[in-house]
């Protein structure tokens, strides 16, 4: 004798640009493009920054935990760079990784924290088959992966690449990504001499 009722429940759909890409979106299309996630610590081996940030932005620690974790990432490719080496040394050497995280920066006044987004290649184009050579992975692999990143935004026109400098990239293969005038990225090879001190194997 129980009544029988349908049950309804008014559901409320917020609206949402389709130019807002949320960090699930963007985890899924690099899952998809191949990329593994890496989650590494905030707190790095201070020389080891220094070759990816500039030393007056960095912060260091009163207290760190230990003498490899005394200062805070200004970057998120030493972390990425360290999981690397871990994998090649256990002979892994294709590696499509990417991690998503805050970096810290020192300013005048403050301490800045910054969402950023690392990418990382590494070994041959193509996973070991018959039917494909083991040619290394280049400049313009990456570059075609964080342009398909920006064809989800709606408005890829929107950004370009330019020339640039930076300290941990080899010259002659890399480039800054600009949304309209102001720089929000890099992407490029590591820089030879850089590789060989850090006793990386293959272009990274």
């Amino acid at each position: 004798q129980i009544p029988l009722h349908t049950q309804a429940v008014s559901l409320a759909f917020p609206a949402v640009a389709e130019t807002d890409i949320t960090p699930i979106a963007i985890k899924q299309a690099l899952t998809h493009l191949g990329y593994h996630e890496t989650i590494t610590y905030s707190f790095i081996d201070g020389q080891l920054a220094q070759h990816f940030s500039p030393s007056s932005s960095l912060v260091d620690l009163a207290n760190p935990l230990s003498n490899d974790m005394n200062t805070m990432r200004g970057s998120l490719w030493p972390g990425m760079i360290t999981t690397m080496l871990y994998n090649q040394h256990r002979q892994c050497q294709r590696q499509l990784l990417f991690e998503m995280g805050k970096c810290f920066v020192q300013t005048k006044t403050d301490i800045k924290q910054v969402e950023h987004l690392g990418m990382l290649l590494t070994g041959s184009r193509y996973p070991e088959q018959w039917g494909h050579s083991e040619d290394p992975v280049d400049y313009y692999d990456l570059k075609a992966h964080v342009t398909a990143l920006l064809q989800l935004t709606g408005k890829a026109d929107a950004y370009s690449w330019r020339g640039a400098e930076h300290v941990a990239l080899q010259p002659g293969q890399l480039a800054a990504l600009y949304e309209g005038d102001q720089r929000v990225g890099f992407l490029g090879a590591l820089h030879p001499s850089l590789a060989q001190q850090l006793g990386v194997t293959g272009p990274v």
